[in-house]
């Protein structure tokens, strides 16, 4: 018979251990079952996990006396690896887990408590590790989260006393958060539950990540960490969790129209070949006619180099797709429905996938790829973190300078180009801000129109650079973009300074009675300060990426195909120093 339940209500798991007649008491069934429940939780469907005890009476009163009574020296240490095992599981989930407490929460109901991420308790809820009573200590972690929590001396008071606190008392000192009447406990957790599920689900693991890391080592250390992962934010417009709400309205209108479909949703950022080949088996299998792309430049990618290889399958190995290949038929029809104000993948011949293998991002160029509909609306957007906002609009900004000065630029292409700068240095900084929607539809706008002139010309080293550092590194793509940008503007400087002065107009600089200089060292300012306005870091240093390796990353680049549209010629040695400017 199981002791431990599980279900689920929209994005919130509730696990209740189900032993009312033993008071919840933790045995080893409770402790595996518990190691089981948490092991299936399905990480794309669910937000928050609850974990509670059944009836009013308690919470967990403890473990098992009965089965702890006849252990021996190894046996007990058996059993405090097992339930540490599981707490840790708990402590480490990648999502939030918060505990209900209702009642008794003793010994390791006290230490279950603790694992997780925080603690809300009903007003006859009773705390306490009583282990020194029974000639034991707590086993399962609680002289070392109870001291973390509440403070070395009092931890040590209750520990050494065995005394029991209530649940006021609890709340006093930080070991729950809240204390709510018996019978609204569980209708304010699921609020509280809710509350958190609305937020960006994968900024909310990442918090979770950074906290319990870097608590456990120096400042210095903990930083870096935060900072790694606040990188890992910047491109989560295409985490299928995050979707899920557009998707759904997306699947609505399907329905209504009776047009059956099937879901593919194992895409990363910095899509793989794996993804496209697992992708490329689901459209197989679905024997669906066309594919509706929905998500940001990773989804679109994928979604193109599925339906170029379903229709040339001779190219099914994916990497011979790099550069411009020799294809003979359209790709199957894609509908685009972009939720970033970044790529412009609706209305590129581009895509980029990643050789997991080798580390490198390989620049598939191809007509026969682009999508037959493009719907571009600033509300679908809208549901993006600030931090994605940011990064794609940078994104965006590289695509229009780097476009408007390349080799192949020409009067239609620059025509589009300038009007994208325009657009998006008025729009990006209130787009970050509050994401109203008039600065939401200028940076959709502009990312549209960037496409449609980078897409015809081809773009520069900062693409050639800012690739590499996503195959090797998983970097966001905007964020490396961003980085890179005025260092590399300030390379291509003398060849095409008169074209700067441009930028500088259509970056809102007043450029009367500059010279032709220092109208070109204003744009180039005018980039570094919009890219500082919305939080993007300024080194690769910052990112956590080893000097060590630059040469790499430089070799990387200087084979990108990107890099022939640069308008000044470089070497591996001037890309070296480029990257090393950056660092």
């Amino acid at each position: 018979m199981s002791v431990v339940s599980y279900k689920q209500e929209n994005f919130i798991g509730i696990i209740t251990i189900e032993r009312p007649e033993a008071l919840n008491a933790l045995n080893s069934q409770v402790l595996d079952e518990l190691n089981s429940t948490f092991a299936n939780i399905d990480l794309e469907t669910t937000r928050v996990v609850l974990l509670t005890g059944s009836g009013t009476k308690s919470f967990v009163a403890g473990a098992d006396i009965a089965e702890m009574s006849t252990l021996n020296s190894d046996e007990g240490t058996k059993f405090g690896y097992k339930g540490n095992e599981v707490f840790r599981k708990i402590e480490t989930f990648p999502l939030p887990v918060i505990a209900v407490i209702n009642g008794f929460a003793l010994g390791g109901g006290c230490e279950l408590a603790m694992s997780c991420d925080f603690r809300i308790c009903s007003e006859n809820a009773i705390f306490g590790q009583p282990e020194v009573g029974l000639g034991i200590t707590p086993g399962f972690g609680g002289t070392q989260r109870l001291a973390r929590l509440i403070g070395l001396g009092k931890a040590k008071e209750l520990i050494y006393t065995a005394n029991n606190i209530k649940a006021n008392v609890a709340l006093d000192i930080g070991l729950v958060n809240y204390v709510y009447p018996q019978e609204n406990l569980m209708a304010e957790a699921m609020k509280l539950a809710g509350k958190i599920a609305k937020n960006a689900p994968f900024a909310v693991r990442a918090c979770k990540k950074a906290i319990n890391e870097g608590i456990n080592v120096d400042i210095d250390r903990a930083i870096i960490i935060e900072q790694k992962l606040f990188g890992s934010c910047f491109a989560t417009e295409d985490q299928k969790v995050g979707m899920k709400a557009f998707l759904d309205k997306v699947k609505d209108v399907l329905n209504k129209a009776e047009i059956p479909f099937d879901e593919f949703l194992e895409i990363k950022q910095n899509p793989t070949i794996k993804n496209c080949k697992d992708g490329l088996e689901a459209f197989k299998k679905s024997g669906a006619d066309f594919i509706v792309a929905v998500g940001g430049g990773s989804v679109m990618d994928t979604s193109k180099a599925i339906g170029i290889v379903y229709n040339n399958p001779s190219f099914a190995d994916i990497k011979s797709l790099e550069g411009i290949a020799n294809t003979t038929k359209k790709s199957v029809p894609i509908i685009a429905l972009p939720t970033t104000c970044g790529t412009a993948a609706e209305v590129t011949i581009n895509y980029v996938i990643t050789v997991e293998e080798e580390n490198r991002k390989i620049v598939c160029v191809d007509p026969k790829d682009i999508p037959v509909v493009a719907i571009v609306d600033a509300e679908l957007m809208q549901s993006m973190p600030q931090k994605t906002i940011t990064s794609t609009g940078m994104d965006t900004l590289t695509h229009a300078i780097e476009g408007y000065i390349t080799k192949g630029a020409h009067v239609i292409s620059d025509m589009f180009e300038v009007q994208a700068i325009e657009l998006i240095a008025k729009h990006l900084r209130g787009a970050v801000k509050d994401k109203n929607i008039v600065d939401m539809e200028g940076m959709s706008i502009g990312q549209y129109v960037a496409g449609m002139g980078f897409s015809n010309v081809g773009l520069g080293i900062v693409h050639s650079m800012a690739h590499p550092l996503g195959g090797v590194y998983d970097i966001a793509h905007g964020v490396a973009n961003a980085l890179l940008l005025p260092i590399v503007m300030e390379y291509n400087m003398p060849v095409c300074i008169d074209k700067y002065g441009n930028i500088a107009k259509a970056m809102g600089v007043d450029t009367t009675n500059m010279s032709k200089e220092e109208a070109a060292k204003a744009a180039i300012d005018a980039v570094r300060q919009l890219a500082i306005d919305v939080n993007i870091l300024q080194t690769l240093r910052e990112l956590n990426i080893p000097k060590e390796g630059l040469a790499r990353l430089a070799k990387d680049a200087l084979a990108d195909v990107c890099t022939g549209g640069n308008p000044r010629e470089v070497t591996y040695e001037d890309i070296l120093k480029l990257y090393e400017i950056a660092y």
